[in-house]
């Protein structure tokens, strides 16, 4: 019991701790392939402390729900943080814990675009409506992918289903590609970073926020990377703490830094661009469980 409660505090503190840390070292990758020096890898976590030193932004506007909103994604997605394995395995496997985090992922955003919404600013609400239709599709591919899974593993426990350990079958190998790809799409990183698109939106999305409620978004968005990132790997890295404790974030620190190179070549997708290649994603996760179900 004494080790289980271990297992989870370690677990949170180093999600909470390297979550900007890794966005700090992809900003250093992506900086020197634009030929930049680039900044410090501790840079996201110096901007986080001064946003939360900041002041609330809040001024005549529906406070209730637009104050609620970055503080509901940041729970929702640290509930997820103790479901799903890291630094070690989740002491917290129950039947169906998979399926919580299914629905975790899905409606933590959907608090956070809310509050965006009740800003009233049109900025935010096209971001806001961008983000609905994007995450639509990301996170009914995700729920595809993890079918495929739970049907090649017959669990729902995500300390049976990570590592995915089964006869190896092609439904499988490419719904983890297809993993590999969605893990990427789906943390807003260039071609798919549409809802705040600065550009053209000014911000987007989070236009309305700061302050307080600023930092806390951004830090919520660098947990859901990890949260991303750790599936992915979660389905290769076993469970075993000696293996674990230092494959796990030399795989996650590479991993990251690939996404950082990747997303450094790319320009912006429009958002029917964007779309349209969700739904062909979309479109093979769901032929793909249907493959799964049928036992191809």
């Amino acid at each position: 019991m004494m080790n289980e409660v271990v297992y989870l505090i370690a677990n949170m503190c180093f999600a909470l701790i390297m979550a900007p840390l890794i966005d700090g070292i992809e900003r250093k990758v992506k900086a020197r392939i634009q030929n930049r020096r680039g900044p410090s890898i501790f840079q996201t976590w110096y901007d986080l402390v001064k946003m939360f030193r900041k002041p609330s932004g809040i001024t005549g506007r529906p406070a209730a729900l637009y104050k609620l909103g970055p503080l509901l994604y940041f729970s929702y997605l640290s509930a997820i943080l103790l479901l799903i394995p890291l630094l070690f395995y989740s002491p917290l496997s129950f039947i169906g814990d998979i399926i919580l985090v299914i629905y975790l992922l899905a409606s933590s955003r959907i608090f956070l675009l809310l509050g965006s919404i009740s800003s009233t600013n049109p900025y935010s609400i096209v971001g806001s409506n961008r983000e609905i239709s994007l995450s639509i599709f990301e996170e009914l591919t995700i729920a595809e992918i993890l079918g495929i899974i739970i049907l090649s593993t017959n669990s729902l426990l995500t300390n049976n289903i990570f590592p995915a350990v089964p006869p190896v079958k092609a439904t499988l190998i490419l719904a983890l590609i297809l993993l590999g790809i969605i893990s990427y799409i789906a943390n807003q990183r260039l071609p798919f970073e549409l809802g705040e698109a600065e550009p053209e939106l000014s911000g987007g999305s989070v236009l309305e926020y700061t302050g307080k409620e600023l930092g806390l978004f951004y830090y919520s968005h660098y947990i859901r990377r990890l949260i991303y990132i750790s599936i992915f790997l979660d389905i290769f890295i076993p469970q075993t703490i000696l293996i674990r404790i230092w494959l796990y974030p030399i795989c996650l620190i590479l991993v990251s830094m690939f996404f950082g190179i990747v997303e450094a070549l790319m320009g912006r997708f429009r958002i029917d661009q964007a779309l349209s290649f969700l739904k062909k994603t979309t479109l093979i996760g769901g032929v793909l469980l249907i493959a799964a179900v049928i036992g191809i």
